[in-house]
This record gives structure tokens, C-alpha cells and sequence, in this order.
């Protein structure tokens, strides 16, 4: 992202971004980055709200977001929750999930304990 990011003030540079039309952005990177891509795409990527200041409070203290689900709870190395919006739809359409609880497990018998709970563990790996 350091090609999009002016050094001094640390934000995206005033002619970085072009909103060409409602589904193209064009990027205008100041040196070539391979990796501009993964950079954004790539899970641990933090996309936020223009409106999002990190100086005031953490991503998990004020979500911004404009997806069909709401954080409503999160614990560093524990767990995360978030829930369909209380309206259930967003710009995109009806949502039919409930939510989503995300649950750190840090051990390989813990997975397994959770199938016999009825839980349905998703494996992330690096």
C-alpha cells in the first residue's frame, strides 16, 4: 500500500484514488507494487471508513461497515461475534444468516471437541 500512501501524512495521496465510475476505481501508484493486490485482498488487509479515526478508539470500540452484519462483540485472541443488522438487508440484499461467532481455538484437540458440540469450526491457515 506504501505506493498509494503519501509519507507525510500517512493517508492515501490526493491523487492515489479515481472513482471513474460507480464500479471502477483506478489506482495511481507512485513506484510499481507487485503486491498492491494481495495487499487489499488478502485476509488480514484493513480497509476502513474514511470516517474511521484510529487516534479515538479501536476498530472493535467504533466498527464502521457497510456489510449486512454488525460487530456486536470481540475479545483479542478469543472470540468475535457479529450479527445481521437489526433491519436484515443492506445494499446488497436479504441477508439469511443470523450471525457469525468466530472462536479462537489455540489448540488441535480443541476443533475436535467443538464437532462433538455441535459447532462447525472453519480452519484458517498462514
Amino acid at each position: 500500500m506504501g505506493s498509494l500512501i503519501d509519507p507525510d501524512s500517512k493517508k492515501a495521496r490526493p491523487d492515489a484514488i479515481e472513482m471513474r465510475d460507480a464500479n471502477t476505481v483506478v489506482l495511481k501508484l507512485s513506484k510499481s507494487a507487485i503486491s498492491i493486490i494481495p495487499a487489499m485482498t488478502d485476509c488480514p488487509a484493513l480497509i476502513v471508513h474514511r470516517g474511521f479515526d484510529p487516534a479515538t478508539a479501536t476498530l472493535s470500540q467504533a466498527p464502521i461497515g457497510t456489510g449486512p452484519f454488525e460487530l456486536t462483540a470481540h475479545e483479542t485472541g478469543v472470540r468475535a461475534s457479529a450479527r445481521k443488522r437489526p433491519d436484515g438487508s443492506w445494499w446488497g440484499s436479504n441477508v439469511h444468516l443470523d450471525g457469525i461467532d468466530w472462536i479462537d481455538y489455540r489448540t488441535e484437540t480443541a476443533p475436535h471437541a467443538s464437532r462433538r458440540l455441535g459447532e462447525r469450526p472453519l480452519r484458517y491457515s498462514r
